[in-house]
């Protein structure tokens, strides 16, 4: 079944007598050897119990050096119920291994979070001289708790992944990353960094990612299908090579990027409350020696104002470590006002034409700096994109001839430049998508029996227990709006607008007993799963042993799921208001103009008969078509 399965446990003796071995410190030692053809895990790392008490810390080392893995069920996956509290530290040190045609996982491992811990003392991983080949539903992941990772003279060649190939998440990881080969994989991403625990503004852990090879990979989904149509893909991640979607900045530098066929070399998406937010990524080869072209294959600040600003400059003249730089210094660009976006420094007048004026990337006017938009103006927009105004915004429409801002008629995808003008379509069921029985439904009666316009979009949640073939009502108090979107988007209806409440069921009564009433673990949605038994296990704190079960008048989960399909290209992001600092003062007009000699004045936005249509959706998430987001100091 595994190749090798650990237990390991938080303490020496439960309230029943029960007694657990554990060492201060235990070190596991895999020498030149073959671990292949196991039809689960090659190694499987579990912490089976979680408890409140804090006992001693111990430490777990697993080296595998020289060490064949072939041909499993998975490579390797460590789960712990402990995720939250737990008093084991763990070593990964593999040197010198070739993991290789694996249908499953390559290297899964959540890091649990221990509270009694230092700098010197904590989770590490070194890997190095290991090769990663023609593995498939690969991913390599290290999530969890903070960890020194080191990853070096390795390769990733060939492996069919299941979403992406590489990824960093959970707390902020001590990383070198360096000397690795990343050639010919398929996924969305090749690496991406997705840190997010604890403040941008407050504390910096070094990372490097460096001399680093990263060619020919790209993205052909292999997917059968998830029950009912794939999600829209006017929503979906653009594809890219290095994706940032955390708050831990890496410094990615004198790397090679060549023939990959994604969408992006690099997502600058990191998270942040100021605008003076930079990415070093300077000294690397993307490609092409032109600049134009490279500002193409990064997606940054000047497309979505949410991202980082992306310092490229210098980059590599040629394919090669050793190659020269490009200068430092960057032209200036005028404004296209036939493609709109990016930051616009020079005050700007658009006045009214024939034709609309068309925005590509979200428009960042920069203080004391000034937009001027005449009567009868249209501006049309892509997907996903707005206007944030640092400085000021004048729009000023009359009766009659008011400013129109509304999606782009026929849009090119944002991220896939796939034309799209599907609108009011709901996903519905086809045959050639099922993959499988489902796994939710919603029902208005006790028989659950479809309506004569087919699928109902609302009803109370069910859940099909594959152990005992039974359908069976979901109860959890603790059931989120992100759960509700995934099973929205599982039934084929737009998630966008997922709503959720709870109430009795009069279809029950005392003597329903047609039904088994407990159901498995309950499971926690990020939102964005395609069906909802990917969800993670809710990891709550749980005792070991506690039954999810209803009883026939409990409160039970109730969803409404928007009944119209998601409007592919029809939802643009809005105006924001913002103040450039991180904080907002109020107590300008007490300050004293030496040019003037009078109070100062500032310098204020307006929105007058302005017809915002279609908006609301701004970098995958819902907000308003106008905001104003300040915080006061």
């Amino acid at each position: 079944m595994f190749g090798v399965h650990a237990s390991f446990y938080n303490r020496y003796l439960d309230e029943l007598g029960n007694h657990f071995l554990r060492k201060a410190n235990e070190t596991m030692k895999f020498i030149s050897c073959d671990i292949t053809y196991n039809l689960h895990e090659a190694v499987f790392v579990h912490s089976p119990f979680w408890d409140l008490h804090q006992s001693n810390i111990s430490e777990i080392t697993f080296m595998l050096n020289k060490t064949m893995i072939a041909d499993n069920g998975k490579g390797f996956y460590q789960f712990s119920r402990d995720m939250r509290s737990s008093n084991n530290l763990f070593h990964y040190i593999l040197q010198d291994n070739t993991i290789e045609r694996n249908k499953g996982t390559g290297f899964d491992i959540a890091l649990p979070y221990v509270w009694q811990y230092n700098e010197n003392f904590t989770h590490s991983v070194y890997i190095d001289n290991t090769t990663w080949v023609n593995n498939k539903n690969f991913d390599f992941t290290i999530d969890g708790h903070f960890a020194v990772v080191n990853i070096t003279n390795s390769i990733f060649r060939d492996n069919k992944c299941k979403t992406g190939l590489f990824a960093l998440r959970g707390m902020e990881k001590k990383l070198l990353i360096t000397n690795n080969k990343f050639l010919n994989n398929n996924g969305e991403y090749v690496i991406e960094f997705s840190s997010n625990s604890q403040s941008e503004i407050i504390g910096n852990v070094p990372a490097v990612f460096t001399n680093n090879e990263l060619r020919n990979n790209n993205y052909v989904s292999t997917s059968r299908g998830i029950g009912i149509l794939q999600r829209d893909p006017t929503y979906k991640d653009p594809t890219c090579v290095i994706a940032f979607r955390g708050i831990q900045k890496v410094n990615v530098n004198r790397n090679l990027f060549s023939d990959n066929a994604l969408n992006y070399q690099l997502l600058a998406g990191i998270k942040t409350a100021k605008i003076n937010n930079y990415l070093n990524v300077r000294e690397n080869w993307w490609g092409t020696s032109n600049e134009n072209e490279i500002k193409e294959r990064i997606f940054d600040f000047d497309d979505w104002n949410n991202h980082a600003i992306a310092q490229y400059r210098p980059y590599l003249l040629e394919d090669d470590f050793r190659a020269s730089y490009s200068v430092t210094f960057a032209s200036n660009a005028t404004v296209d006002l036939d493609r709109l976006g990016g930051r616009i420094y020079e005050d700007l007048i658009l006045s009214n034409r024939e034709s609309p004026y068309i925005v590509q990337a979200d428009i960042t006017i920069m203080p004391n700096v000034t937009v001027t938009i005449y009567p009868g103006v249209i501006m049309e927009f892509a997907p996903n994109v707005g206007i944030l105004a640092l400085g000021t915004l004048n729009a000023r429409g009359y009766l009659g001839r008011e400013i129109i801002m509304r999606p782009i008629s026929q849009i090119g995808n944002l991220e896939t430049r796939v034309v799209s003008e599907d609108v009011n379509i709901r996903e519905k069921r086809q045959l050639e998508t099922f993959y499988g029985q489902e796994s939710v439904r919603l029902c208005k009666s006790h028989s659950c029996a479809e309506t004569e316009y087919g699928v109902t979009n609302e009803g109370f949640l069910e859940y099909f227990n594959k152990t005992t073939l039974q359908w069976i009502p979901m109860c959890d108090s603790r059931f989120t709006e992100r759960n509700a979107q995934v099973v929205c988007r599982e039934m084929g209806f737009n998630p966008l607008n997922a709503f959720f409440e709870f109430g009795v069921r009069i279809d029950f009564h005392s003597n329903s007993l047609s039904r088994i009433w407990t159901w498995p673990e309950p499971l926690q949605c990020k939102g964005t799963e395609n069906k909802y038994e990917d969800c993670p296990i809710r990891l709550n704190g749980q005792q070991f042993g506690h039954r999810h079960r209803c009883e026939w008048n409990s409160n039970f989960v109730f969803i409404h799921c928007e009944k119209e399909g998601v409007r592919r290209g029809r939802y643009w992001g809005g105006v924001r208001f913002a103040d450039a600092e991180f904080e907002q003062h109020f107590y300008d007009h007490r300050i004293h103009d030496i040019h003037t000699h009078m109070a100062k004045q500032s310098q204020e936005s307006t929105l007058e008969y302005v017809k915002n249509l279609w908006c609301g959706y701004f970098a995958q998430r819902k907000v308003f078509c106008c905001a104003e987001h300040y915080k006061e100091s």
